[in-house]
């Protein structure tokens, strides 16, 4: 919900509800942080980037594929060759 206020150069300003829980949010995670005594060692670390990069690979040939099999069937052939 967005409410207009004025400050002192009498513009408004549009304030959000969300943005003022995102700051409570940010300011408890500032004070009240917990260490996560974690470590991700650079193999995990491109093993990860090699699943990104190969699903985002896969998503992009298969939509291919797809396409141009949609648009082979809309196409106009000439069937006098």
């Amino acid at each position: 919900m967005q409410t207009i206020c004025t400050n002192d150069s009498s513009r408004p300003r549009v304030t959000d509800k969300r943005f003022s829980r995102l700051g409570v949010i940010t300011l408890w995670t500032i004070i009240f942080h917990v260490d996560a005594h974690a470590y991700i060692d650079p193999g995990s670390g491109a093993a990860i980037v090699t699943a990104i990069l190969g699903a985002f690979g896969a998503v992009t040939y298969t939509c291919r594929k797809y396409y141009h099999k949609v648009k082979a069937l809309f196409s106009k052939k000439n069937k006098d060759d």
